[in-house]
């Protein structure tokens, strides 16, 4: 740590810290250049996660809408919720810009976990992170996605209707899924390693496609309803829930299966969901994942056969949807502290 003397307002960036009256400095305030605090487990690190991770979400849900769970009840290019495929469009392209963002701050943050002394990481050794970890070549490969994501988010015409290009932002969503794979603990399981990747690459697009579905349903279907009157619009919306739901049901059921997977794979021991800090983080998330499922099966099973006959049942769908979208930013933001916490496996 090093001490210099100052007589003028230190830089507003926390580089440094002010004290008053050091010993050498003869009364006046001092500089002290410690590191700066953005490692890979600090705050600033898990809101960049979360950010990649809601962008995902985001990216992940528009094309899945456009692609799938929309397609049943399209007509003339419009679902009979009104959401157009245009929407989508402005909504993936948002997504995209996101993770663009969040691509760039997670290489300065985990440039940082090498050094942390410097503002600016040195060329030569973000190369070395980028060429000689496997978490750069991670970073690499969700790059090349986001660029040829970029590709085919500006290739679609307005109105959205180039199914060539949703096909390939479908691709786009495995290569960032599968790059996430390979940065997180799936990529160090001791054993199992192939079947591990692949389980986490399934677990994060499962993810990906029921929260952005949710996205999708409460910024662009339930607006477009209101514009409807009479029962148009309980039809329109009971419409875009069934359709939702049959993706929302493989959602789940893949995400069941494969986080108990990887809780077997990364855990260890039942003992350890209670002893240890990764174990005990997994329950958060289980816990808080709870409510966000029952508000879901209440979508399914009680709000939604209820849009057609009763005009009121919307307010309790908006309800309903702000729970589960609520809950699903708490479990992103516990998924960004686990994926930092190493696992009772990795020592």
């Amino acid at each position: 740590m090093v001490i210099q003397c100052a007589v003028r307002t230190p830089s507003r960036w926390p580089l440094r810290t002010r004290i008053d009256s050091p010993p050498d400095c003869g009364g006046r305030r001092a500089l002290i250049d410690v590191p700066i605090p953005f490692g890979v487990e600090s705050p600033g690190y898990v809101a960049v996660r979360v950010l990649q991770y809601l962008a995902f979400s985001l990216w992940t849900g528009s094309v899945g809408a456009s692609l799938w769970w929309l397609r049943h009840s399209m007509q003339a290019g419009e679902t009979a919720a009104g959401v157009s495929r245009a929407t989508l469009v402005r909504m993936l392209r948002g997504a995209l810009l996101l993770l663009v963002l969040s691509l760039i701050l997670r290489l300065w943050a985990q440039a940082h976990a090498f050094d942390d002394t410097t503002l600016w990481p040195q060329p030569v050794m973000v190369m070395t992170l980028l060429r000689k970890t496997l978490w750069g070549r991670a970073w690499l490969l969700e790059a090349l996605a986001l660029g040829v994501g970029a590709v085919a988010a500006w290739s679609m015409r307005r109105d959205g209707s180039n199914d060539g290009a949703w096909r390939t932002a479908a691709g786009v969503t495995l290569m960032l899924a599968f790059s996430f794979a390979l940065s997180g603990h799936a990529a160090s399981s001791p054993s199992l390693l192939p079947l591990a990747v692949l389980a986490d690459t399934a677990h994060a697009t499962a993810a990906g496609a029921w929260i952005g579905g949710l996205v999708v349903l409460a910024v662009a279907a339930l607006p477009a309803a209101r514009s409807t009157v009479g029962g148009a619009r309980g039809l329109a919306l009971s419409n875009a829930i069934t359709a939702f739901s049959n993706v929302a049901l493989a959602a789940v059921t893949t995400l069941v299966a494969t986080g108990a997977f990887a809780s077997w794979l990364h855990v260890g021991s039942l003992a350890q969901l209670w002893s240890a800090v990764y174990g005990r983080t997994l329950l958060i998330k289980l816990f808080v994942m709870t409510p966000m499922l029952l508000a879901g099966l209440a979508n399914w099973r009680w709000i939604q056969p209820r849009l057609r006959t009763h005009l009121s049942a919307d307010v309790a769908l908006r309800w309903s949807l702000r729970i589960e979208l609520g809950f699903a930013v708490a479990v992103l933001l516990v998924t960004a502290i686990l994926v930092a916490t190493p696992t009772p496996m990795e020592g």
